[in-house]
């Protein structure tokens, strides 16, 4: 029971992170195009790798708490 709990707690931790790197790129981003200057390759990259990992945290099964392999953040 314990373990099911500290599993959803580091689940809702790494989601609450990796909403707030993705907001932060697209602010960056944003901030580029709205001064008309090009946005490198790699930020949009790392807006991608953010998202992809957000999925891949949101849909993991906390219910196989301690056995879960938690993915890498894209940091």
């Amino acid at each position: 029971q314990q373990m099911l709990i500290e599993a959803t707690q580091k689940q809702k931790d790494m989601l609450s992170h990796a909403s707030d790197m993705i907001g932060a790129i697209t602010d960056e981003i944003e901030g580029l195009e709205d001064a008309e200057e090009d946005v490198p390759d790699k930020l949009r990259a790392d807006l991608k790798a953010w998202k992809q990992y957000r999925v891949v945290v949101k849909n993991v099964d906390v219910s196989l708490a301690p056995d879960i392999e938690w993915p890498v953040s894209p940091e």
